[in-house]
């Protein structure tokens, strides 16, 4: 019972160490990728810390793997890291997302949805599916900054619990599939 208890805590205390620096990263890349609506670039970049951190997830689970647990993991231990981690970094990212539309926002994102709604195309799209801009810029107005930081932490987890399968079954190391497979005795 007390090694469990050990266990869990260890797994909580890694999974929140690097929850933290995803999180920072998952940050980093949606205030490059709002910031950057009008330069592209920063959009890219902000994409490519995004992916980044999927490929560090799996960096983080595979080293709590050989570290922690001796270099031998189940599925479903992997699967558990694996989404404590998406968890903390959604708290991270939503502390982020708050804090950026409370006191540096001013506007700017509506600003551009408003340019980007009078566009053409986008009011034949709009058109299409039975709405008009003004009614959609008059739901994205009446959003507050809280609004907008759980909708991006119940992304991130609902984005983690897909992401963390194939990545607990990527980083895996089951004890019974070493015994499985056939040794040379030479």
């Amino acid at each position: 019972m007390m090694r469990l208890l050990k266990e869990r805590a260890q797994l909580a205390g890694y999974a929140q160490h690097d929850g933290l620096i995803i999180g920072l990263l998952w940050t980093a890349s949606y205030l490059l990728s709002v910031r950057g609506y009008e330069t592209q670039l920063l959009v890219l970049f902000g994409t490519a810390l995004g992916i980044y951190s999927l490929i560090l997830i799996a960096k983080y689970l595979r080293r709590y793997r050989d570290t922690v647990c001796h270099g031998r993991t189940t599925f479903l231990l992997s699967w558990s890291y694996s989404m404590s981690i998406f968890f903390y970094a959604s708290l991270i990212l939503a502390t982020g997302i708050f804090i950026y539309y409370t006191f540096f926002d001013h506007g700017f994102v509506f600003n551009y949805l408003q340019k980007a709604y009078t566009l053409p195309e986008m009011q034949e799209l709009l058109k299409t599916q039975g709405i008009t801009s003004k009614q959609l810029l008059d739901t994205y107005a009446s959003y507050r900054p809280i609004d907008f930081a759980m909708i991006g932490c119940l992304l991130s987890i609902m984005g983690g619990l897909v992401a963390s399968i194939p990545i607990a079954l990527f980083t895996r190391k089951d004890v019974s599939r070493e015994l499985e497979k056939p040794h040379n005795n030479f």
